[in-house]
C-alpha cells in the first residue's frame, strides 16, 4: 500500500492514481458499507458524500473561521456542526460518532489532492469514486503559510488548488487516518 507521505516529499513528480503514464497506481477504492470508503493507494478513510439533507450531504458547505482577526482559528461551522456532529462532540442529539470514530478531520490539501483524477472533470474524480462530489471548492485543513487569513481548497471541478479567506463558506469531506 502507497503512503501518501511519499508524495508530500520532495520531488515528487506524479500523485498515486494520477494516470501520468507508470507514475501511481490506479485509483482504486473499497466501499466500507458504513457510509465510508478507503482510498486503496492512501489507506486514508474518506466519508462519503450523500445527497439526502444529512450531515453528509453533498450540497452543505462550512466556513473554516468565526474570527474576525488572526489568528483564525479552526473554530468555523466546518468544525462547530460538521466536524463535532460526525466525532459525536458538541452536544448534537443523538451524537454518535459517525462509523464508531472520533478522529475524524478536514484533510490536508495533499490528502485531498489525492481523490482527484486530472484526466477529468465536473467532477474531477474517478468513475468508481464512491458517492456525490460537488464540483465545486472544497476546504482542506492547511493553511497558507503566506498569508494567515487564507486557507488552501481544492475544486473537484478541474482539480485545481487554490488558497480563500477562511471565512468562506465551501464543501468538506472528513477524512481520518494517515498524517
Amino acid at each position: 500500500m502507497r503512503e501518501l507521505a511519499a508524495c508530500e516529499a520532495e520531488p515528487c513528480s506524479t500523485f498515486p492514481g494520477d494516470g501520468y503514464g507508470d507514475g501511481g497506481a490506479p485509483l482504486s477504492y473499497t466501499d466500507n458499507g458504513d457510509g465510508t470508503f478507503t482510498d486503496d493507494n492512501t489507506g486514508l478513510m474518506w466519508e462519503i458524500k450523500t445527497d439526502d439533507d444529512s450531515i453528509h450531504d453533498v450540497d452543505d458547505e462550512y466556513t473554516w473561521t468565526n474570527d474576525n482577526a488572526p489568528p483564525y482559528a479552526f473554530n468555523g461551522t466546518a468544525k462547530t456542526q460538521f466536524l463535532d456532529a460526525l466525532n459525536g462532540a458538541g452536544g448534537f442529539e443523538g451524537a454518535e460518532p459517525f462509523a464508531g470514530y472520533t478522529d475524524w478531520r478536514l484533510p490536508t490539501i495533499k490528502e485531498l489532492q489525492s481523490l482527484v483524477a486530472y484526466s477529468t472533470y465536473s467532477p474531477a474524480v474517478h468513475e468508481d469514486f464512491p458517492g456525490a462530489t460537488a464540483t465545486d471548492v472544497y476546504w482542506s485543513s492547511t493553511s497558507n503559510a503566506n498569508n494567515e487569513n487564507n486557507a488552501w481548497n481544492l475544486s473537484f471541478n478541474n482539480g485545481n488548488v487554490n488558497n480563500n479567506g477562511k471565512n468562506n463558506d465551501f464543501h468538506v469531506r472528513a477524512v481520518r487516518g494517515g498524517r
